[in-house]
């Protein structure tokens, strides 16, 4: 049943091209905001809560009209819209339905907004036209159709897909209430340039699908519409959509690999103390020296003579460094040689725990030390040689401080 808004056609026969013409672009069209046009820019028509449609343009008898956006409601709903205008200006609102009846008329001047309930609307499409009547001759000034829904339509839409792959939207269409049968469901992809519709195929009682080349769109955001369509309306241009679903979006592009965190080990300095010790012991000789006094008596007679005695000890302590023994005087009058203690060098990699310092009490090394790193000792502490040299370092002092 259609609300009764006067018996005359909706628009005359150039505007009932017009008319066809939009809605048979709605049925195919993709998503894409906007507004629908007509050959006035100066006017426009806005329908609140419409499913965004991608522009197309139609042109009918020399009138091109560009449809962007449907108007989706049901029987139970009110049809709000707004119509911009110039000021001042007179203008006629008809809402035509597919045999191209107006089932309503309201008169509007400049920018104004219009609500119709929509208890009395059958199910299928209608457009709202904006019409200049002062003239003899209907003008369409500006256009914008709304379905009344007698199907629920969900779609599911992939996220993204690669340009070489092939994705499938599904939908599930279930009548509501006692709406006319539908002849086929239609899957609409695309933007501004680019517009693919295809039938879904039947999946079982309430759920359809359709699958798309990617590679038909090339890579960009592409919008995605499912309507359910009935029999053919608007003198038999298109056929007449009695249900739709909302707007989704499917991305289209390039894989990019997400890049693999990989840990590093920041490399820790290590330093290795290299340590070349040259250890020298070196033989200390205290003598004990009894000068021998001659006494002689008042006749010059009785000599008392004490017998000076030599006693000599050798301490060797530790000293680092190369040590040379001061030299003495021999008896002969010739100077010994100075004995030098006895060099140790560790490896030039060991490190400074590992250098193991070696001593002999004689300036000769016989290569042992103890475990602890102290000096060993491997010759006795006083001998022959020991006691020549204190004889000859006790000479050498009394040479030296003799007045």
């Amino acid at each position: 049943m259609r609300p009764s808004g006067g018996s005359d056609r909706g628009c005359d026969g150039r505007s009932s091209l017009v008319v066809a013409a939009v809605v048979a672009v709605l049925v195919v069209a993709s998503v894409v905001p906007a507004a629908l046009a007509a050959t006035d820019p100066n006017y426009s028509v806005a329908i609140d809560g419409a499913v965004a449609v991608p522009a197309v343009e139609y042109t009918a008898d020399g009138e091109t009209v560009e449809v962007t956006d449907i108007g989706r409601y049901t029987s139970q709903d009110t049809l709000r819209f707004s119509v911009d205008a110039p000021d001042g200006e007179y203008y006629t609102v008809r809402i035509v339905d597919g045999d191209q009846t107006a089932v309503e008329t309201e008169a509007g001047r400049g920018d104004d907004d219009f609500s119709v309930s929509l208890r009395y609307y059958d199910v299928g499409t209608y457009v709202v036209a904006v019409t200049d009547e002062s003239g003899n001759q209907r003008e369409l000034l500006a256009a914008q159709p709304f379905v009344v829904g007698g199907y629920t339509v969900d779609q599911s839409v992939p996220e993204r897909v690669d340009p070489d792959d092939t994705f499938t939207v599904t939908a599930t269409v279930e009548e509501r209430g006692n709406a006319p049968s539908f002849t086929d469901v239609t899957v609409a992809v695309g933007d501004d340039s680019t517009r693919v519709v295809r039938n879904a195929t039947r999946v079982n009682d309430t759920a359809w699908s359709a699958t798309f080349d990617a590679s038909t769109f090339g890579t960009g955001e592409f919008t995605v519409v499912t309507g359910v369509r009935g029999d053919p309306a608007f003198d038999d241009t298109t056929r007449e959509l009695l249900g739709m679903s909302g707007s989704g979006t499917v991305s289209i592009r390039e894989t990019t690999p997400t890049p693999t965190a990989t840990a590093t080990a920041t490399p820790t300095a290590t330093t290795t103390a290299t340590t070349n010790t040259t250890t020298t012991t070196t033989n200390t000789t205290t003598a004990n020296t009894t000068t021998t006094e001659t006494a002689t008596s008042s006749d010059g007679t009785a000599t008392s003579t004490a017998t000076a005695t030599a006693g000599t000890s050798t301490t060797p302590p530790p000293t680092t460094g190369p040590t040379t023994t001061a030299p003495g005087t021999d008896a002969d009058g010739t100077t010994p040689t100075p004995t030098a203690g006895t060099t140790v060098t560790p490896d030039s990699n060991a490190t400074v725990g590992d250098v193991t310092t070696r001593a002999d009490t004689d300036g000769t090394g016989d290569g042992r030390s103890d475990g602890d790193g102290s000096t060993a000792t491997s010759a006795p502490l006083f001998g022959p040689l020991g006691y020549l040299l204190a004889l000859v370092v006790g000479l050498c002092l009394l040479a030296v401080h003799d007045p």
